[in-house]
């Protein structure tokens, strides 16, 4: 899952609210990956989850996969975000208060320049009936929480072969 090569292994320089302690040799990860490493085709990712410890695993992870990421913990915040940061894919719970997944996976869609952005839902509901909801929503793909990382990398290097961008 992730790369191998040392100049580009990317770890979380803070884990909870504890900063950890890294040997000065290795290089840590922050919101961003560095500005030389960054791309204009490289793809961006929107995690949306209300769980702030689960967004905040699933945006390192995709992060350390290569990706341009940005989270937020409820639906309104990821219309806001969504709009200046125009992703190509979402990764989005659904089972979220005041504005739930659903609701959010169609908003993306109605929104001007978003209609064709790929949303993976992400959620604790795996049955036959959230998995109907979630495709008669517009989502693209389903995902049961605990995510498979592995799987969940297969899938964005899918969707990235579909966008047009290509990884940093």
């Amino acid at each position: 899952m992730v790369n191998a090569n040392p100049q580009r292994f990317f770890i979380p320089a803070q884990l909870g609210r504890r900063p950890l302690p890294f040997p000065p040799d290795v290089r840590v990860m922050t919101n961003e990956l560095p500005a030389a490493e960054k791309s204009e085709n490289t793809m961006r990712v929107l995690v949306v989850d209300d769980n702030e410890a689960s967004a905040d695993t699933l945006h390192w992870a995709v992060e350390l996969m290569g990706y341009d990421v940005r989270s937020c913990h409820d639906g309104q915040s990821a219309l806001r975000v969504a709009a200046d940061f125009r992703p190509d894919v979402v990764l989005l719970d659904i089972g979220m208060p005041h504005m739930d997944g659903l609701e959010v996976g169609k908003a993306l869609r109605a929104m001007p320049g978003l209609s064709g952005i790929k949303i993976i839902a992400q959620t604790g509901w795996g049955d036959s009936r959230t998995r109907r909801q979630t495709a008669e929503a517009g989502f693209d793909l389903h995902l049961v929480k605990p995510v498979n990382m592995d799987m969940l990398e297969d899938m964005l290097w899918l969707l990235r072969s579909n966008t047009g961008r290509l990884a940093a």
